[in-house]
This record gives C-alpha cells, sequence and structure tokens, in this order.
C-alpha cells in the first residue's frame, strides 16, 4: 500500500478553492457578470432617488413611509403575495402604484432602483444587505 504524502498548507487551500467555487451561488456570479457588462443609468443631482422595499410587513411599510421623504417607490417585494399586494395598496394611493414582485433578485437587477429598504425578518437581513453592493445600490 502506497502512503500519500498530503501538506497542511496544500489541503487547506485546495479545500478553499472547491469551497469557494461550489460555494457561490449562480444567481450571484449572474448578477456580478451582468453588473460588469452594463453601467449604472446616469442620475441627476436633482433627481429623486428610486426606493425598492423588500419584506413588506409592518416594519418595512413604516420605513418606507419615513423613506417616501426623500424619494419615490418603484417596486414592493415579498414572498407573501398578500404583503405585496397590501403594500402597493398603502403606497400606490399617495401617486403611481409600485410594481409588485415576489422574488428579491428581479429587484436587484433592476437598473431604476437607487435604495433597497430591507424589511425583511432577521435571518434574510445580510444576503439582501450584501446582495445589492455588486449593482451599487443603496441599503
Amino acid at each position: 500500500m502506497k502512503t500519500l504524502s498530503v501538506s497542511r498548507r496544500s489541503f487547506l487551500s485546495r479545500c478553499a478553492a472547491i469551497a469557494a467555487a461550489t460555494g457561490l451561488p449562480a444567481w450571484f456570479v449572474e448578477q456580478e457578470l451582468s453588473a460588469a457588462q452594463a453601467p449604472a443609468l446616469p442620475r441627476g443631482p436633482n433627481d429623486r432617488p428610486r426606493i425598492a422595499l423588500i419584506g413588506c410587513g409592518s416594519q418595512g411599510r413604516g420605513d418606507t413611509k419615513s423613506a417616501l421623504r426623500f424619494g419615490d417607490l418603484a417596486v414592493v417585494c415579498d414572498v407573501d403575495e398578500t404583503h405585496t399586494a397590501g403594500a402597493a395598496q398603502q403606497f400606490g394611493a399617495t401617486g403611481q402604484a409600485p410594481e409588485q414582485v415576489t422574488d428579491f433578485r428581479r429587484v436587484l437587477g433592476r437598473k431604476d432602483v437607487d435604495v433597497i429598504v430591507n424589511g425583511t425578518p432577521y435571518h434574510w437581513h445580510t444576503l439582501i444587505n450584501l446582495a445589492p453592493a455588486a449593482p451599487k445600490k443603496h441599503i
């Protein structure tokens, strides 16, 4: 029987490379590539930012109500369609009704959204807060 000699350094570097290659979700890589190819639309200094709400529960609606003093609501997003419908009805009464989306990745791909309001539960905060950094959106 032949003995295989592997150093700790080579073992750790190979494990890290494999973990990095398999650990990234395909949508994140796709987002990186699309953001690198298409530059964001230029905004004027007097333009109001376009806001997207992700997580349309009571906390998200309250935060968005405060944020609407500074910008315009473009999109509401939640996995529960009744929450998105309720938020669209609440915020659509003041002007143009926002688009309703159930997948937050579609919000990140929009070039007309400048600011993300995160109203999701705590265990989703990290993913929702890190994902908009690649397309250079404010959180």
